[in-house]
């Protein structure tokens, strides 16, 4: 989430940078890293920030864990964390199922979405998308997989 400016540091380049995640494992873990940013352990489905306090939302392989029953709650959300033309990034694995896989961080839930199903989950949650792009999973990860990995969409938006 970001909000405004600060002093422009290594890592921020002048933007003032909340950070949101579910685990406080990961939370902890990300403060090691950037020590001085602010992190927030809640769920992206009800945050208890501020309304209208953030210029951009980056929710990069965010909602992809989320039940597809539980995403609009995710966008609403976004939609009354942003001010009016705030941005909105969001990126997904495509495809369309949700099932359970087991990766390095353990069994977790993953939901794919097509760029049209996306495209009209953040439309119904009162954004205007400008751009909705598919790219391959190397491109956006920078690792090579020897398994058939999924690509990636890109959304990027505007709230209304």
């Amino acid at each position: 989430l970001a909000r405004g400016k600060s002093e422009k540091g290594e890592w921020n380049k002048g933007i003032k940078v909340d950070g949101v995640d579910f685990s406080s494992q990961a939370i902890n873990k990300i403060k090691t890293k950037f020590p001085n940013g602010n992190f927030v352990v809640a769920d992206i489905r009800k945050t208890g920030l501020p309304d209208k306090s953030y210029d951009g939302v980056w929710a990069s392989a965010s909602i992809l864990n989320l039940k597809k029953e539980d995403v609009p709650e995710a966008l609403n959300e976004f939609n009354r964390l942003l001010k009016l033309k705030g941005k909105l990034f969001i990126s997904v694995k495509k495809g369309s199922e949700e099932k359970f896989i087991t990766d390095k961080a353990g069994e977790r839930l993953f939901s794919f979405f097509s760029s049209d199903e996306l495209k009209k989950l953040v439309e119904n949650s009162g954004f205007n998308v400008e751009n909705i792009e598919q790219v391959e999973d190397i491109s956006l990860t920078g690792k090579k997989s020897n398994k058939i990995v999924p690509d990636w969409i890109c959304l990027y938006a505007t709230k209304q």
